[in-house]
């Protein structure tokens, strides 16, 4: 028996409401990844704090609120890119650390003189590193600043993006960020490694979270970055820069702001600087495939 088409009318309107292959493959690639990280922490017994529902509270709504301007205005892309990007970027950070925690737990042997040879064979020390940034605070400032524009990043971009940059963009930064992220709970689960601060006797939040999960903590986990090698902090300002590619106003202020992340991050002491390198080839890679997926128009 032939299907019935829907009436005219209600066949363009349905048409009108679906999202743009590339903003569609966004949005796919993060909930597949959520769906992937929630479900395999429920499945394993991992919980975290805060609590998954208090987590999924601003990405819910910013979906919903995404879902109600599309229905009202399905011609105007600008404000529902910010909206739906808004909540895809506090979804992804969630079940991205949560994949990272379950990764961790497959508790491969530590790789840590690995890559403290690897620093040493290119001439760096990172607890000379640490005292020239501490000897200056005008620079201990401006790094720790520049390295928890990481998680502001994001926000500002999608809005400068949905304004003044390629119909493209936001979903192209997302998907690299993603291929990104995938690629480094890969690495850094097959060669696990305690941090650099950690070796000279510092505290450091991921190496705890390391501890707990090595000693069969499953339960009240904290949302904090444990990879060491490849560094996603290097990765991700790289991504930053490069989405301003033809948006020179912006791009010049962004490569500036991710320069000095840069250098805040072996400072971090969760990084060596073998794990930066690492995080450019990362970046490299996602940015090659992204641009196969989502090429800019002719």
């Amino acid at each position: 028996m032939a299907s019935v088409a829907p009436p005219a009318p209600v066949q363009s309107y349905w048409q009108m409401l679906a999202l743009p292959r590339h903003d569609a493959m966004a949005v796919l690639g993060v909930c597949v990844i959520a769906v992937l990280a929630f479900g395999s922490s429920a499945a394993f017994g991992l919980s975290f704090n805060p609590p998954l529902h208090l987590m999924l509270l601003m990405p819910a709504v910013a979906g919903l609120l995404a879902f109600v301007y599309h229905l009202w205005r399905p011609r105007e892309n600008q404000l529902f890119q910010v909206l739906v990007y808004s909540a895809l970027w506090s979804l992804l950070p969630t079940a991205g650390t949560q994949l990272t925690f379950l990764a961790s737990t497959a508790a491969m042997p530590l790789q840590t003189d690995l890559f403290a040879a690897a620093d040493r064979a290119i001439g760096f020390s990172w607890i000379d590193w640490a005292n020239f940034v501490r000897a200056r605070p005008w620079l201990e400032w401006v790094t720790a600043k520049a390295y928890v524009s990481y998680a502001l990043q994001p926000y500002l971009a999608l809005i400068l993006i949905a304004y003044f940059g390629s119909a493209r963009r936001n979903a192209q930064l997302m998907i690299a960020t993603m291929i990104a992220l995938v690629i480094t709970i890969v690495i850094s689960a097959l060669i696990p490694a305690v941090e650099p601060a950690h070796a000279y006797g510092f505290k450091t939040p991921a190496w705890e979270a390391h501890e707990a999960l090595r000693a069969g903590q499953r339960s009240d986990l904290p949302y904090v970055g444990i990879i060491c090698f490849p560094s996603f902090h290097t990765a991700m300002a790289i991504l930053f820069t490069a989405t301003y590619w033809r948006m020179p106003r912006c791009f010049w202020p962004a490569a500036a702001l991710n320069a000095v992340m840069l250098l805040s991050v072996p400072y971090s002491g969760d990084h060596y600087m073998i794990d930066l390198i690492g995080g450019l080839v990362v970046a490299a890679i996602a940015i090659k495939l992204t641009w196969r997926l989502v090429p800019e128009p002719a």
